[in-house]
């Protein structure tokens, strides 16, 4: 083969991976947020995390793969688990500011309902996320990246604007921090174990304290 069709062909395979890109992590979102999309959000998500666990499956081996899973180091872990606590004393507050009546609503009102949430939410939101917004990105799709703060700050960006389909500003806010914590633990520590319990504690939290309105459809 020719440098010149290697080059041509290596083009057209990225600007392919772009397009699919965006389609997935921006295109879809905003199908959602305008109501177009007629299948439920979380047989997409689903759906989307198992064909991802598929392809990591069939790629077997690379830094960012499923099976990647260490434990981080102590400090690595330490400092997730003081960012949780603080995170945790800023929704408490940010409650009390903008709807301080539903401070705690769920255990207060409904026991069951919110110790059910926590197994729920982790098994089919947060781990779902985190395999195709941590794993699948960046395995997948960082070769789109010139480096790695690009992809950092593409991967936060695209997982705040996921939250555009509950159609409120306090939920992408939210969550632009929250991804930024996820993927910084990812990166960190290699680890989507730890990234998804993260995810889960924090959004465990959100439906605790009473923000959970926020993020309904």
């Amino acid at each position: 083969m020719r440098p010149n069709s290697r080059k041509s062909g290596q083009s057209t395979r990225k600007l392919l991976l772009a397009t699919e890109f965006i389609l997935v992590f921006f295109g879809l979102p905003l199908t959602y947020y305008f109501h177009i999309m007629p299948i439920p959000k979380f047989a997409v998500l689903l759906s989307l995390a198992f064909f991802s666990v598929l392809w990591l499956a069939k790629k077997k081996t690379g830094k960012h793969s499923l099976y990647n899973n260490q434990t981080g180091t102590f400090n690595k872990i330490l400092r997730i688990a003081l960012r949780t606590v603080f995170v945790c004393f800023i929704l408490i507050l940010l409650t009390l500011l903008i709807n301080p009546e539903t401070l705690f609503y769920l255990p207060r009102n409904d026991f069951t309902l919110w110790i059910t949430t926590a197994f729920t939410y982790s098994i089919f939101s947060a781990l779902p996320q985190e395999i195709l917004y941590r794993s699948f990105f960046f395995f997948r799709y960082g070769s789109l990246f010139k480096n790695h703060q690009l992809a950092l700050l593409i991967n936060v960006v695209s997982f705040s604007f996921l939250h555009i389909i509950y159609g409120n500003i306090v939920a992408v806010l939210l969550t632009l921090c929250g991804g930024y914590f996820f993927c910084t633990s990812y990166q960190n520590t290699r680890s989507l174990l730890l990234a998804t319990i993260e995810h889960a504690l924090y959004g465990y939290i959100v439906f605790t304290v009473g923000l959970d309105s926020f993020f309904v459809v």
